[in-house]
């Protein structure tokens, strides 16, 4: 599979986060085999795709939607990439803290968005998926 240049690098940003996650073990990731790498990118896949759906779903959401309406978007939108289980979804909810505060966790979605407002959210979003080891920012 070829992957896009933004694939690779949210791959690699959530390989340094779980990296980092496992500072501990001075001996992660160095014996790592393809198929452990091509996890991470397929990681970065599955969060690129999942991100732009995002943004489009809710770039057509009332700017006054209420905040449980913009969360239910959030969660259709995990489980259509990370699958309805609550382990695997919450994955998709780390993942998306780690690109826009770089945390494993934060608050709920919908109220940062009602918070922020919608079109600072999807400028947040698009500057931070796309810059997530913010390496733009000096």
């Amino acid at each position: 599979m070829t992957y896009t240049t933004h694939q690779r690098q949210l791959g690699a940003f959530l390989f340094l986060k779980d990296f980092e996650d496992n500072s501990f073990d001075a001996n992660f990731g160095e014996n790592f085999t393809p198929g452990e790498v091509e996890s991470y990118l397929e990681q970065g896949v599955r969060l690129s795709e999942s991100i732009s759906e995002l943004q489009t779903l809710l770039s057509v959401v009332d700017e006054d939607a209420e905040p449980v309406d913009v969360q239910t978007v959030f969660y259709d939108v995990g489980k259509k990439y990370y699958g309805t289980e609550k382990e695997v979804l919450r994955e998709w909810f780390r993942h998306m803290y780690l690109v826009m505060f770089q945390k494993n966790d934060g608050a709920r979605w919908g109220k940062f968005v009602d918070i922020v407002g919608m079109d600072t959210f999807l400028e947040m979003l698009e500057k931070y998926s796309n810059d997530p080891m913010r390496m733009n920012n000096g």
